[in-house]
């Protein structure tokens, strides 16, 4: 992704009820982790929205961050 598609990625995620935080992570690939209230919004929502844009998304879960390099 070029800087701006990133930047509009990230502010309409950040627009979403229930989005605590987005950030870009450098691991192994850039990866962009999205931290939510699952009480709020439901994780296959946003993978939806993202996968429309022709974006690879998938859900990682916290105890599964680490395999990516996130801290």
């Amino acid at each position: 992704l070029d800087e701006g598609r990133r930047q509009q990625i990230e502010a309409s995620l950040r627009e979403l009820e229930g989005v605590i935080s987005v950030h870009l992570h450098h691991a192994a690939h850039p990866a962009m982790l999205v931290q939510i209230n699952p009480e709020r919004v439901r994780s296959e929502g946003i993978l939806s929205q993202l996968q429309a844009q022709g974006l690879d998304a998938r859900v990682i879960v916290p105890d599964r961050l680490s395999a990516i390099g996130a801290p």
